[in-house]
């Protein structure tokens, strides 16, 4: 699967919920550790703007590795599982894969 990064962070959002209904994306100034969360005064903007072309992913990649080839195209992310109706960042899961995430967040509001 290929996620088109030459447009808005809304858009990314909305390209990437399509293809993990169960997840989301957030964008920050800075990066986070692995294991750890993004600080919610980092986020940044849905009108922010990006020229980093385009980036191949894989669902079975786990989120730390999504992650890391984000932070390498200079983009700050932290992915989020639905569950129920609130959204978690995954930093205590990160080295589960995009696809188990998404198994997770859907079947969360299915119980």
């Amino acid at each position: 699967m290929i996620l088109k990064l030459n447009t808005t962070i809304a858009a990314i959002k909305v390209e990437f919920a399509r293809i993990f209904p169960g997840l989301r994306l957030e964008f920050f100034s800075e990066a986070h550790d692995i294991g750890f969360g993004s600080s919610e005064e980092k986020k940044l903007s849905d009108q922010t703007i990006f020229s980093a072309g385009s980036i191949s992913i894989n669902p079975y990649d786990s989120v730390a590795e999504f992650e890391q080839q984000m932070k390498r195209k200079n983009m700050h992310i932290q992915v989020y599982r639905k569950s129920n109706d609130l959204w978690l960042q995954t930093s205590k899961t990160d080295h589960w894969s995009l696809a188990e995430q998404n198994r997770k967040g859907i079947n969360s509001t299915q119980e």
